[in-house]
Order: structure tokens, then C-alpha cells, then sequence
């Protein structure tokens, strides 16, 4: 790209993006650009603004326990949100640039960062003009320095009168990433040393040379064997493959079936090639259960074990046995149902379809430990919390008042382990009463 004499790059971002939109604004975007946005949907214009009105001002969250709702502003962490702020900048930017008298060239937005190049002694008009729009949107500008500035993952160098660009981290990155010696396929690890090295290439537009020094040294950082690293070097370094792409083939008769399995290393790899051989359309990916998320600090209040939803639960009757269920509802809706089916039971009204909380407490005249109930599993999916469901009840087999038609569609082919899994938690329990009784037991207890 050219730059014009006397024309300096600067950037621009918004203060607090999402609060800052206020929704007002937004809907009368919506209302203005119907003409746009009816092509996409089929439903009527107030309709279409009312529902987008009710999913912003229904979010709310707690904190500490006590629950708050966002006056104004876009919700964080809603999926609306980052939409609506997209709408918002594209228009703020079009209704902007309209009455701009200073000279904006090669303008560029990404979400809420503008790049641009303008006259030196334009940046303050420049700043003004966009600071102006609204007085909730305020807008923060940064000058290039010694012919260059940051802007997203690039940093833009004036080389003459032609901008170019290179990969660019920030001071405060780690650099970390997938680390080889970690539990993951040696394929995903080869796609993520793979897919750095596309991303540092094509962001880098010249100094091509200190792109094999900024690839070796953050693999090796991260456990990259040498060899790996230079077989990868030398198969997708050059821009002709890097920028080869294969189009997708539309086939509508395509039936490959796509299933996901949590990786265990050696094993993973020989159930695949076993589906594999029977199943020619199937495509098996690995995932892994040890995300980045659990190895952050939960920062949000926990739920109440009776607010929560899509979980297998426990509930202790009198006599020391116990319920195992499963629901998609909140845990306190189906303990409501639990208590009204044993009190109709009671009352003498029948119910084939009764569960055995409610056969047993019936029979028995017992009853459950409703407050106490505690969760054993949780899914978001209806057949893995069935089969989640029929785990623990197979487990807990000596001590539940589960019928046996609970666990009847479990296959055999789990009996060998689930047998080994109650000979591990019947052992763990020895130790524990065993230590339960050691430290109870004052004469039991070793005095030097």
C-alpha cells in the first residue's frame, strides 16, 4: 500500500467496548438497517427488534449471592453481544467517515480497532470527529513511533512510501503453547507447530529471514523435538504451499459419520484403527478432558446443587440405601415430582410408571433424604446422561433400590471393567472405615 505524503499511521480503540453501546443505539441501528438485515429472516421488523431487546436486558448473574442485572451496555459473555457491537462500529464508522473533513485513508476495522493513515497534524480532528458520535463510545488513539505500530497480531513498518507487515506478540505474552510432551495426539501437535508457522508467514510481508528464528525458538520453548521442527520447516515453509488450498468437494451423497473419543494415549490410536476397519465412512478426532479451563480459578459463584440441570443424582433413603436418577431439569423440579408421586402413592392413587424411590418408600414406609441429595455426574446430553446414569447404578448395585430394568440396556462389554471399578471404590472404603476406626480408637493408636 502506497501512503500519501505527510499521512501518519494511527490506530484507535474503544474504551469498554461491550458496556459502552448503549442498547437504545442498538435497536435503532436495527430499525434503520432493516432493509439489510429483513433478507436474512422471516420475521416481521418489531418482532425481529423486540426479541433482540428481551435476549439484551434478560441477562443477569450472580455474585456472592446476591443477583445483579446490567442496566445498560451489551452483556458480557452473551453471544448477541459481540454481534450487536459489530452492527454498532459498522455504523458508527459509516456515519463517522460521511462528515470526516480530515484525510482518512486505508481505514480498517477490526471489531472495535481501527487502523488508519491521516495527516500529522489531523490526528486530534481525527480524534474529535470519532469521539463525537456518541458520548458513551469513546475512542483512544495511538501514534506509529519510529515508523511503526502494533495493530492486532501485526506490526505495520513504514518501509519508504509502502506499509509492510510482520507477526507481532505482545510484550506480556508467554508464549506458550500446545506443549509437546503434553497428553495430546502427536497430529494435533504437529497441526499446531504446523498452523504457527502459516500464521507467522502469512503476517509477515518482509524480513522473511527471521521467520525460521521466531519458528524455531517458540517450538523449541515448548518441547519441540529439533527434528520435528525442521521436517515441518522444510515441508511448509515455503509461500507456494502455504497458500495452496484444497476446495472442499460439495458431494451430497457424502455419509461420513464424525464421532469424537477422549485421547488416551496408545489406546485411543487402536480403538480407532479397530472402527476403522469396520466402518469405512467414519472419522474419528481426539479430545481431551484436561482443558485450559480447569486449570483456572472458578470465579463464579457455584450453583446450588438443586438449581442445577442435566446431572445424575443420589438421594439416601432412612435405611441407609439409596436412589440413583438422572435428569435433563433442574435437580429441584425432579425432587418436587419424587415428594408428589410417593404422596399420591400414599393417598392410594396408582401410578404404573412409579419409580423405585417411590416403590420403595411406599412398601417400606420410608423415607428419602430429599434435602441431601448429591450429584454424581453431569452431561448436557440426553444419551450420555442415560448411560452416565446406568453407571452409577451398576455401581452402587449392592446398596440402591434401583429395579434392575435400570441398567438392562448397559452392554456386556463394560462388565469387566465396571466389576473392576466396585473392587477399587469396595477397597478405597476398607481404607477409609479402617482409618475411620484407627483414629476413633484411642488404644489402636501408636505412642512412642
Amino acid at each position: 500500500m502506497e501512503v500519501p505524503p505527510n499521512h501518519i499511521m494511527i490506530s484507535l480503540d474503544v474504551v469498554s467496548l461491550f458496556p459502552s453501546v448503549p442498547r437504545k443505539l442498538a435497536l435503532n441501528i436495527i430499525k434503520e438497517s432493516w432493509h439489510e438485515i429483513q433478507r436474512h429472516t422471516t420475521i416481521g421488523r418489531d418482532l425481529f427488534v423486540e426479541v433482540v431487546s428481551f435476549c439484551l436486558e434478560t441477562t443477569h448473574f450472580v455474585f456472592k449471592g446476591q443477583n445483579y442485572i446490567q442496566k445498560d451496555g451489551l452483556p458480557m459473555g452473551s453471544p448477541l453481544s459481540p454481534v450487536m457491537a459489530d452492527v454498532v462500529m459498522n455504523h458508527a464508522l459509516t456515519k463517522i467517515m460521511e462528515g470526516m473533513s480530515t484525510s482518512v485513508v486505508g481505514l480498517t476495522k477490526y471489531v472495535d480497532d481501527i487502523f488508519c493513515l491521516t495527516p500529522r497534524e489531523g490526528v486530534e480532528n481525527v480524534l474529535s470527529k470519532f469521539n463525537s458520535f456518541h458520548p458513551n463510545l469513546q475512542f483512544t488513539v495511538e501514534v506509529e513511533k519510529n515508523g511503526g505500530i502494533a495493530y492486532l497480531d501485526t506490526y505495520v513498518i513504514r518501509e519508504g512510501s509502502r506499509l509492510n507487515t510482520i507477526w507481532y506478540k505482545k510484550p506480556i505474552a508467554s508464549d506458550r503453547m500446545m506443549n509437546f510432551f503434553s497428553q495430546h495426539p502427536l497430529q494435533q501437535k504437529v497441526s499446531t507447530a504446523v498452523g504457527f508457522l502459516k500464521r507467522v508467514q502469512r503476517l509477515t510481508t518482509t524480513n522473511h529471514e527471521n521467520i525460521k528464528t521466531i519458528v524455531f525458538t517458540r517450538l523449541k520453548m515448548n518441547g519441540y523435538p529439533p527434528g520435528l521442527i525442521n521436517t515441518i520447516w522444510n515441508k511448509y515453509s515455503t509461500q507456494q504451499q502455504l497458500h495452496t488450498t484444497t476446495e472442499s468437494q460439495n458431494d451430497d451423497t457424502n455419509t461420513t459419520i464424525y464421532k469424537s473419543l477422549t485421547y488416551i494415549p496408545g489406546l485411543s490410536e487402536r480403538i480407532r484403527r479397530l472402527l476403522r476397519s469396520s466402518i469405512s465412512d467414519l472419522h474419528i478426532s481426539f479430545k481431551s478432558n484436561h482443558t485450559v479451563k480447569t486449570l483456572h480459578t472458578i470465579l463464579k459463584d457455584r450453583m446450588h446443587t438443586e438449581m442445577q440441570s442435566g446431572v445424575v443424582y443420589c438421594i439416601q433413603c432412612e435405611c441407609d440405601k439409596v436412589y440413583v436418577g438422572k435428569t435433563i431439569n433442574r435437580l429441584k423440579t425432579r425432587i418436587y415430582n419424587h415428594k408428589y408421586s410417593v404422596k399420591q402413592r400414599l393417598e392410594g392413587k396408582t401410578d404404573q410408571d412409579a419409580t423405585a424411590l417411590v416403590t420403595h418408600a411406599r412398601e417400606n414406609g420410608h423415607t428419602f433424604k430429599y434435602e441431601e441429595a448429591t450429584i454424581l455426574d453431569r452431561c448436557t446430553h440426553g444419551k450420555q446422561l442415560e448411560f452416565l446414569e446406568m453407571l452409577h447404578i451398576n455401581l452402587t448395585s449392592s446398596q440402591n433400590v434401583n429395579k434392575k430394568t435400570d441398567t438392562e440396556t448397559i452392554s456386556n462389554i463394560y462388565s469387566s471393567l465396571l466389576h473392576r471399578m466396585k473392587q477399587e471404590q469396595q477397597s478405597r472404603e476398607r481404607e477409609r472405615d479402617s482409618f475411620i476406626t484407627c483414629i476413633s480408637s484411642p488404644d489402636r493408636v501408636h505412642r512412642p
